[in-house]
């Protein structure tokens, strides 16, 4: 019979695997993964997030020069605070 997978799993995985995808220089992957993490955190709230992992991610493509990578890092900032509020802020 098939292991069930369950959203805590599917998050534990990702969890794992931030680290490895945040230090990539692809311009596209960093894009599409902040916009993936944007997009979980509306679906799913903070809850079953990694947010020290997400807001990592989020700084490490703040600063990068493509206009692309940082706006779909903005973006995720905005979920972030949209879900969390201020104390977001003393997280970063």
């Amino acid at each position: 019979m098939p292991a069930s997978i369950t959203v805590s799993i599917v998050f534990q995985t990702l969890k794992n695997k931030l680290g490895s995808i945040a230090n990539n220089s692809n311009t596209k992957q960093l894009t599409e993964l902040c916009n993936f993490l944007s997009r979980q955190v509306e679906l799913y709230t903070l809850k079953y997030q990694p947010l020290k992992e997400i807001l990592s991610v989020a700084k490490n493509c703040v600063v990068s020069t493509f206009p692309n990578v940082k706006s779909a890092a903005l973006a995720l900032l905005k979920t972030l605070y949209s879900h969390k509020g201020k104390d977001i802020l003393a997280a970063i």
